[in-house]
């Protein structure tokens, strides 16, 4: 696999926005690692070091966050979250060997579960369709996969030789895209468990998404991917 220019038909199709326009901004404060949005479209999450912050973007000109979560230690960053399909619980990782998984439909959010890894840190997560599984890409590598009934740790996926920077998995949640700070994007069958491909390219890349392939091919199936990389 080679990298080629960004198609020019790319993000053309239908239901693809055409237009954009800011109408707010949210001052976190400090450097943002990490962003996920509720469905429907109101409550927004902003990680940043030690904290993700909550902003009901409902509210025509709100300023400050309704709630924030203290996750990690002040001075370590938060890298990813990612909320469940039904929005009442959100799972973060981020510079620290545990993820914390909070309860947000109590009257406070509080925590409800950890999940400890062996790695000291945590680049990024995703969650699987049917929402009971969690993988999380870890510092040293490894992409663990975690039970999210049972909180246990049931896989890890072994062949990046550096930290796991970015995820993404297919929509029928068979397949897993995983890219590194090893120079590598590397593809997993998840009902084997085993890895399928490896793409090797010349700098670390920092994200990747697979593109659905055209003419009504299964999902899931994708021969093309989109990387960013760091230069």
């Amino acid at each position: 696999m080679q990298p080629v220019p960004f198609p020019h038909d790319a993000l053309a199709g239908p239901g693809i926005p055409r237009h954009a326009r800011q109408i707010n901004t949210l001052s976190h404060g400090e450097v943002v690692c990490a962003v996920t949005i509720s469905n429907p479209t109101r409550h927004v999450y902003t990680g940043g070091k030690g904290c993700v912050k909550i902003w009901d973007i409902s509210q025509p000109g709100s300023k400050s966050p309704i709630s924030q979560l203290d996750c990690l230690n002040r001075d370590n960053y938060i890298r990813s979250c990612k909320l469940l399909p039904d929005g009442r619980t959100l799972i973060v990782g981020g510079e620290a060997s545990t993820l914390t998984i909070w309860d947000l439909a109590s009257p406070t959010p509080r925590i409800k579960a950890e999940l400890t890894s062996s790695a000291p840190a945590c680049y990024a997560l995703a969650i699987s369709p049917d929402a009971k599984v969690c993988f999380s890409c870890c510092s040293d590598g490894n992409i663990a996969v975690w039970d999210l009934h049972n909180q246990t740790l049931v896989r890890q996926f072994q062949g990046h030789t550096d930290g796991a920077s970015c995820i993404d998995i297919s929509h029928d949640g068979t397949k897993l895209w995983t890219g590194g700070l090893d120079n590598t994007v590397r593809s997993w069958d998840l009902r084997e468990g085993r890895q399928l491909q490896q793409h090797d390219f010349t700098s670390q890349v920092s994200s990747g998404r697979p593109r659905a392939p055209q003419g009504g091919k299964r999902p899931g199936r994708a021969v093309e991917l989109v990387a960013l990389f760091r230069a």
